[in-house]
């Protein structure tokens, strides 16, 4: 009877071991995949608020230039009447 219940034990021990690792990996990798998917969620929220400031530079910038257009549009005006009084 001892015979057989000490190789029992021994499975049974083993058995539990290979099971507590099972899960401990599994609990490991939910926790990783948990992670990588916050990394991405920041990085396309990173993305987005990038996007987002290009738009708003580039807003500003063909602002300016359209403000440059009409200040060269206003100096010629006043370029052509000073040169008709000056004549």
């Amino acid at each position: 009877m001892k015979e057989t219940i000490i190789p029992i034990i021994s499975l049974l021990i083993s058995l539990t071991s290979v099971l507590i690792t099972i899960i401990t990996f599994k609990q490991k990798n939910k926790q990783n995949q948990r992670q990588v998917g916050k990394n991405e969620g920041l990085i396309i929220s990173d993305i987005g608020y990038i996007k987002e400031s290009i738009k708003r530079v580039e807003k500003k910038i063909t602002k300016l230039e359209d403000d440059v257009s009409h200040m060269k549009e206003r100096l010629i005006k006043v370029e052509v009447k000073l040169k008709k009084e000056l004549e």
